[in-house]
């Protein structure tokens, strides 16, 4: 088998059944055998109706996964995908037609590298608000989009592909899998089980490529671009540093490191003046507040631990 596409998903099924429905029209290359690894993360709606619907359409294998965790689900993929090169995309993403034979072509032209990402293109449910607009480049990571360039290219330092559109060759995970205290689980945001395991390959010598004709669109609903969305994914953000071992180095408070109590206050003050502005810079300052309100959390946590 050349190339497993996995897709894991938890209640959903509506979104679900777009991103399969794109991934009959994929245009599948002559030498190419592939299939589709659909994961039921537990899920409680329509899902396995919508899978039942897909398994003549598509070479669809689906599996169960009831311990509730993207990265429980991700780890279920691994171990049941045959394919030597596995593309990994979101339950709400929709694949380009050009999508594996992007991937595949380009990982016959770096035969050394060890993972490849691809351009996510964001699918709005309506006009997004200025202050959106305005803070694009901080929200990339919040609603899932990303644009490297034009130009396929190997990754550098510092620059990341991300899980929603994202391919590893299999033997990425011969001795490694997605850690399970990173990555949502159900309604609650965690994240950087992807990065842990890019991080890994850069830390060993090996290294990624930017395929920017692999591309998807991310549905990117109304709901994410809140405030409150905002607030809850950058706590999850901040908590996630924490369970990485990247918070910050310094001398302690009840667990936290002394210096985030004044920095979080100046962050929010900062935002109250751009509030008061009616600026759509209030966006920086916020975020940063929560990330370290989240770090701060998680901090006191392992303390407790």
């Amino acid at each position: 088998m050349n190339i497993s596409i996995a897709v894991c998903t938890w209640n959903w099924a509506e979104m679900l059944s777009r991103c399969l429905s794109h991934l009959t029209q994929l245009e599948i290359p002559q030498d190419v055998k592939w299939e589709v690894i659909v994961v039921d993360n537990n899920s409680t709606d329509d899902t396995q109706q919508v899978i039942s619907e897909y398994l003549s359409r598509l070479p669809l294998r689906s599996f169960f996964e009831p311990r509730q965790g993207i990265s429980f689900a991700r780890n279920k993929a691994l171990l049941e995908a045959r394919g030597e090169l596995i593309i990994q995309i979101d339950t709400d993403a929709l694949a380009d037609k050009n999508l594996v034979a992007s991937y595949w072509e380009a990982s016959k032209r770096w035969p050394r590298a060890e993972y490849f990402g691809g351009a996510i293109e964001p699918l709005f449910e309506s006009e997004p608000k200025k202050w959106v607009t305005a803070n694009l480049h901080l929200l990339e990571g919040a609603i899932l989009i990303r644009n490297l360039g034009a130009t396929e290219r190997e990754l550098r330092p510092g620059e990341q592909a991300f899980g929603a559109n994202l391919a590893y060759r299999s033997s990425v995970f011969r001795n490694k899998s997605f850690n399970v205290r990173l990555g949502h689980v159900g309604q609650e945001r965690l994240f950087g089980e992807e990065t842990e395991i890019l991080e890994g390959v850069r830390d060993r010598g090996g290294f990624g490529v930017w395929v920017p004709a692999a591309t998807v669109k991310h549905f990117v609903p109304n709901s994410r671009l809140t405030p409150k969305y905002l607030r809850r994914y950058f706590f999850g953000m901040g908590r996630s540093h924490v369970r990485m071992g990247k918070g910050p180095d310094a001398k302690k408070i009840f667990g936290v490191p002394r210096p985030l109590y004044r920095q979080v206050v100046c962050e929010f003050g900062k935002y109250l003046l751009e509030k008061i502005k009616f600026s759509p810079h209030w966006v920086e300052p916020y975020v940063r507040t929560y990330e370290m309100l989240g770090v701060m959390k998680e901090s006191r946590g392992a303390r407790e631990i």
